[in-house]
């Protein structure tokens, strides 16, 4: 399988060469407009419990202008020549207006169209994309490239794209999109999807955090048996730059389970004399700097003025669903990518009670209650498990949520908690000190 490194240029190029999908019969629109349809392919995912078909290809902006808000229209017909696509309400439509992944196109850009629908109709025959309309808007500048990336098969069948997004300008730019596709040996489009993990910005080059570059992952449903190459496309915008909260992280720690799943666990202590939820993003990172996978969180709970609380990030698909991935990681790195000042809640912390465990081999297993001792009624509450080895390394973490009999928690209520810990192979659990911590939002 082939590796590309492939620039914003380098896609476009691409996209250009591009022609009609593969059986069975679509017809590609003719390049006879400055926005035209290049290829169009179709096929039936590897799912084998829901049946969908798939419907990809891209869209080419020839223009000498940069444009948005493109409308596509898909039809799919069966054998009969009966219509197989369904409106919101499931009553048959003809056809179906869909929208290119990127919303703008600068000129001389491609973008990714995709589109998935049900077998239960039956099988479709013929299928075609046909350009309605589009919008011009204003062109931008941008730089942005893409560095250490991968294609891998899953033993799910899926297709996994991974890299790094590089921005080499001095100007801070918002991500307003981003879309992965496979493609054949002509450059066609044969999968396609919005990425699954990554950042909403690149700050400018040279930042000092880091974070003008930043990893992303991109599942696509399989199977791609043609797939020879990937591409990336980016939709950029430049932005002004914005205030740095002061948020620490602790170096990051990297384990693989029992079930050979990685996991990814640190800690975040806010410094500011703010309220602030963020969302966290890591990379796993080969030696010689290929992006293995990248996986984002919604931190579960608000960080109060100076709290420091731990974090977990376990869904790494692209490592997990591919034999021997794992084993190539060499280094972690974990970003702050959104932080958001929200004073508009209350928070209370409480203590769990009548604290109980069970230590399988890989799994422990915790139980107990956790009493509203405040005045307050509560929306829900946050328990976090926490697992330190005796030098007070943090070595793996978990949390749940938890609700009231009638929803809410009620101040003097008690309720119970349970919680699985996937935990690093081999723990000792003579030398692991456990501490948990309750977080409850005031309804």
């Amino acid at each position: 399988m082939k590796r590309s490194f492939v620039s914003l240029l380098l896609v476009a190029i691409l996209m250009v060469i591009a022609s009609a999908g593969r059986q069975p019969v679509a017809r590609a629109e003719e390049a006879n407009r400055k926005v035209t349809v290049t290829n169009i392919y179709g096929y039936q995912d590897a799912d084998g419990f829901f049946s969908y078909y798939h419907i990809v290809g891209s869209v080419y902006n020839g223009a000498d202008m940069a444009v948005n808000n493109i409308e596509l229209a898909l039809t799919a017909k069966d054998a009969e020549g009966k219509t197989l696509l369904r409106d919101y309400s499931g009553n048959p439509v003809e056809s179906i207006t869909i929208n290119p992944i990127l919303w703008t196109l600068e000129p001389g850009q491609a973008s990714p169209f995709a589109y998935s629908f049900s077998l239960d109709n039956g099988q479709p025959q013929t299928f075609d994309v046909k350009l309605i309309n589009y919008e011009t808007t204003a062109a931008r500048e941008t730089q942005v490239e893409v560095q250490h990336g991968q294609m891998v098969t899953g033993d799910d069948g899926m297709l996994y794209i991974t890299g790094e997004l590089v921005n080499l300008s001095e100007t801070r730019l918002d991500i307003k999109g981003l879309a992965g596709a496979a493609l054949d040996e002509d450059n066609n489009v044969v999968a396609a999807n919005t990425y699954e993990a990554g950042a909403g910005y690149l700050a400018p080059a040279g930042d000092a955090r880091g974070n003008d570059r930043i990893p992303f992952r991109f599942r696509l449903t399989g199977p791609a048996p043609t797939a020879e190459t990937w591409a990336v496309y980016v939709d950029a915008s430049p932005a002004q730059a914005e205030e740095v909260l002061p948020l620490e992280l602790s170096e990051p720690y990297t384990y693989v389970d029992a079930e050979g799943s990685v996991h990814v666990v640190g800690s975040v202590t806010n410094q500011a004399e703010d309220t602030i939820e963020l969302y966290l993003l890591a990379g796993l990172y080969a030696e010689d700097g290929t992006v293995l996978d990248a996986e984002v969180i919604n931190l579960p709970y608000a960080l109060q003025p100076g709290q420091s609380v731990p974090y977990s990030l376990n869904s790494f698909s692209g490592v997990d669903s591919v034999a021997g991935q794992s084993d190539k990681i060499a280094r972690t790195k974990v970003w702050v990518t959104t932080a958001m000042v929200n004073n508009n809640y209350e928070y209370v912390s409480l203590n769990t009670e009548i604290d109980q465990q069970v230590q399988a081999d890989s799994v422990w297993s915790f139980s107990g209650e956790v009493t509203n001792n405040s005045d307050k009624t509560l929306s829900w509450a946050t328990v976090v498990v926490a697992l330190y080895d005796q030098r007070g390394q943090l070595l793996a973490t978990y949390d749940t949520d938890i609700y009231g009999e009638t929803g809410l928690i009620e101040p003097q209520s008690t309720t119970a908690y349970t919680l699985d810990l996937n935990v690093p192979l081999d723990l000792d659990p003579a030398k692991v000190t456990v501490k948990t911590l309750v977080q409850g939002m005031v309804n």
